[in-house]
């Protein structure tokens, strides 16, 4: 028979009028209702009515999806089911509906089965092994060992023959042996009594004790694989802890969160007659050599120092094999540490001596390390006190670097030059005051100083002072002085006038004169008003200068003799 396959889509047109395709189903998303075209009427025919529906549910290939966040509900009329192929649901319970058939819940994956609060393994456990919760819901397979509270629990009990006899729970183990022995049993205890014990043992759960509170004596090895707690030991002879492990061979631990010291080691000696100079405790260090031998290499030994009531004092000893010899090397007191028997101090690296010096020896290095006693040559008579190095009264105090250079506090001294170590400024907190008057040079003409910073503005050079007017600068030369501009001779003025190439840079006066040969005949007005032919300079010093003779003029003497310009003399004044 022709049929049509069903494809979902979605269409957002209005269902009630649009023309369905013929033999289309379309689903009013809206109303839920169901209904089929025949290609003409608009809206198509109604098949089935969407009222009552909860939630929109859409088809897409072979998924059922609600709208979001909406449920997917399957209810059965009354007492009907929903049965899926091999698996049906009924109100809480899920079952399978073939013959013989397991019902498996099988996760994803890496992920578990959890029903309920409980997650189930993955995997299955050994054979005997229970399913065993670790309080949070996580379900594991564990095997279960011991305890009234399991029904694997048993005990084995194994007899001089070394052959272990199981007793599993329900069975019954009986006590058989010689004479005057009972038994008892009450809840969960068995009380073994025999006429030669000296107190009756009772198991209890897993303790064991005597019912006259007496001791239980154990005459054979005791072997504990678990852990061993004890509030005390008391008996023991000579006892060794053996082991092959490399880790801790002893191992004490304590719970207790306070400040107070713990865990604590006690060693006690309970001497009925304590004495100085008696054994309190020793820690011994042995092992083999390499003859197989056995050697105590190191021991640590406390002792009573003094046993007086009231001023009790203690020590303690180190002792060390030392060239085949137990030796002790130091010994802790109470007021002192002794390195004893050519024992060395080593400190950073530095051996210090084991004996003393002689008097007024020092401990000095020999640059390797080891630290001696000697005596400092070239000390003489000086004295340290505290802070001070003091010389003998009136004697000097040297200080010779043999070819290096003295350092105090950042001043170094080579043999006469005094230097910084930073190449910074030398302060001088005083007056700097030379031994003698007239004697010492500061400076040389080879080696002079920069500049000369003196905050009085005044120099007192034998006895004459030179001081600063603040306006200019003194040039001194070994041709002359150079004086500013606007020096004085006392309270007149220095002029730098001179008109030629000789006086040009020469405090000169000038003075006009008019030249003339007596042919001109000219009025007061005249000459008052005509420009000087000539100018006179004065010389304003004394000095070996020639008269001017740059002009290729010529100048008479009074005797009729010329002077020219390499004629020697002293010059008052010249045109």
């Amino acid at each position: 028979m022709p049929f049509r396959k069903l494809v979902g889509s979605y269409k957002d047109y209005t269902l009630s009028t649009h023309v369905i395709e013929a033999g289309y189903l379309a689903v009013d998303v809206n109303t839920g209702d169901l209904r089929i075209g025949d290609g003409e009427t608009a809206g198509g025919t109604l098949l089935s009515s969407g009222s009552g529906v909860t939630g929109n549910v859409s088809f897409f290939g072979t998924k059922l999806v609600s709208p979001s966040n909406g449920d997917i509900e399957i209810q059965p009329g009354g007492t009907g089911k929903v049965i899926f192929p091999g698996v049906e649901f009924q109100g809480g319970e899920i079952s399978a509906n073939r013959t013989n058939d397991d019902l498996v819940l099988t996760a994803s994956g890496t992920g578990t089965v959890q029903v309920g609060l409980f997650k189930f393994p993955t995997s299955d456990g050994s054979n005997g092994q229970a399913l065993v919760t670790d309080g949070s819901g996580n379900l594991s397979f564990s095997t279960i060992t011991g305890g009234s509270d399991h029904a694997s629990a048993s005990f084995t009990f194994v007899g001089d023959d070394s052959t272990g006899t199981t007793v599993d729970q329900g069975e019954t183990f009986q006590i058989a042996g010689g004479t005057n022995i009972t038994t008892a049993v009450s809840g969960d205890t068995l009380t073994i009594t025999g006429a030669n014990q000296t107190g009756d043992i009772t198991f209890s759960g897993t303790s064991l004790s005597s019912s006259d509170s007496s001791a239980i004596n154990i005459n054979e090895n005791l072997i504990v694989d678990g852990s061993l707690s004890a509030s005390s030991i008391s008996g023991l002879a000579s006892t060794t802890i053996t082991n092959t492990s490399t880790g801790d061979s002893l191992s004490i631990t304590t719970t207790e969160d306070s400040s107070t010291a713990a865990p604590v080691i006690m060693l006690k000696r309970n001497s009925s007659s304590p004495a100085d100079a008696d054994y309190l405790g020793q820690l011994k260090f042995k092992g083999e050599n390499d003859n197989d031998q056995e050697i105590t290499y190191a021991k640590v030994t406390a002792k009573i120092q003094d046993a007086s009531d009231g001023s009790e004092d203690g020590l303690i000893e180190f002792s060390n094999i030392k060239a085949g010899s137990q030796t002790i090397t130091a010994r802790l007191k109470s007021n002192v540490f002794q390195l004893l028997n050519s024992t060395a101090l080593e400190v950073g690296g530095y051996t210090f001596p084991t004996s003393d010096g002689t008097s007024g020896q020092v401990l000095q290095t020999d640059g390797s390390g080891t630290i001696s006693f000697g005596t400092i040559s070239g000390v003489g008579d000086l004295s340290i006190i505290g802070s001070s190095i003091l010389a003998p009264s009136n004697a000097d105090l040297t200080l010779n670097s043999s070819n290096g250079n003295v350092v105090i506090e950042g001043i170094r001294v080579s043999g006469t030059t005094i230097q910084t170590e930073d190449s910074g400024a030398v302060q001088i907190n005083g007056n700097l005051i030379p031994a003698a008057d007239g004697v010492y040079q500061l400076g040389t003409r080879d080696k002079r100083w920069q500049i000369l910073y003196v905050s009085a503005e005044t120099i007192d050079v034998g006895g004459a002072t030179i001081s600063s007017d603040g306006t200019g600068a003194i040039e001194i030369a070994a041709t002359g002085a150079t004086l500013p501009t606007g020096s004085k001779v006392v309270d007149q003025p220095i002029v730098l006038a001179g008109k030629t190439n000789s006086t040009n840079i020469r405090p000169v006066q000038i003075v006009p004169i008019l030249v003339s040969d007596g042919s001109t005949t000219l009025t007061d007005s005249q000459l008052l008003a005509k420009t000087p032919d000539l100018n006179l300079e004065f010389n304003g010093t004394i000095e070996d200068t020639p008269v001017y003779t740059e002009a290729n003029q010529t100048f008479l003497l009074s005797d009729g003799t010329g002077l020219d310009a390499n004629q020697t003399g002293i010059t008052l004044f010249q045109f």
